[in-house]
């Protein structure tokens, strides 16, 4: 009876313990510019035009360094533009460290005008070297942007 007793205590105390919860995101934000820009037509369909587009540039704020971002957007029989890429950023990351960290990027334009909105988030790569997680969003007009998030230091 004793052992059943202190079985039925282990596990009650099993069962009640919380798990450690991981430290909160915080929220940052910064301005990017574009330093050099290229665009690409990599081919035409049904009246939309298929483009790639290679810029260089600098962040600061919560991201403060250098960056390199490719998309391939789609300008939709020249009323919108939808694209999506990826950018590596080298730099610091807040308080999580510095060394470089892929995003992926997503979002719409305006075609002929240098506007655009969308979102980004970081990817889990094994050539990550800033253990830091973010989900933002993302403004631009002409050679500069704004980014905006929750990001979070270490595991998720």
């Amino acid at each position: 009876m004793r052992t059943i007793a202190i079985l039925t205590a282990a596990v009650a105390a099993f069962a009640f313990v919380s798990p450690v919860a991981a430290s909160p995101p915080t929220h940052g934000s910064g301005v990017g510019t574009i330093l050099v820009r290229s665009t690409t037509t990599i081919n035409t369909a049904d009246g939309n035009v298929i483009q790639e587009r290679h810029t260089d540039g600098v962040l600061t704020g919560f991201f403060d360094g250098a960056y390199d971002l490719t998309v391939r957007g789609v300008v939709h029989h020249g009323e919108f533009v939808t694209f999506h890429g990826v950018m590596t950023f080298t730099g610091a990351a807040g308080d999580c460290g510095v060394g470089t960290i892929s995003l992926e990027f997503e979002g719409k334009a305006l075609p002929g005008l240098p506007i655009s909105e969308g979102r980004m988030r970081t990817i889990d790569s094994a050539e990550n070297t800033i253990d830091v997680h973010v989900i933002g969003t993302f403004q631009q007009t002409a050679t500069v942007f704004t980014y905006d998030g929750d990001f979070h230091c270490g595991g998720e």
